[in-house]
């Protein structure tokens, strides 16, 4: 069965603790062999204006799938 390869994209998001974060993104990192593409800090919406920094990190990785998708 034939192989394809498909970008993939993932949010590592974590709240209040750069380090936890840091270690969540070198885990998946290592785990994906994929790439940070972004990464910022901020809040999910208004609400949220008072909490801590949200951190949040997009990494691209590549996926191996079937050419019938499955």
């Amino acid at each position: 069965m034939a192989k394809n390869k498909v970008n993939q994209i993932e949010i590592i998001h974590t709240a209040g603790d750069y380090h936890l974060h840091e270690q969540k993104v070198n885990d998946y990192l290592k785990y994906s062999s994929g790439h940070v593409v972004a990464s910022f800090v901020g809040t999910p919406n208004a609400a949220h204006h008072h909490e801590p920094g949200h951190f949040y990190t997009v990494i691209e990785y590549e996926l191996e799938v079937s050419a019938d998708g499955k």
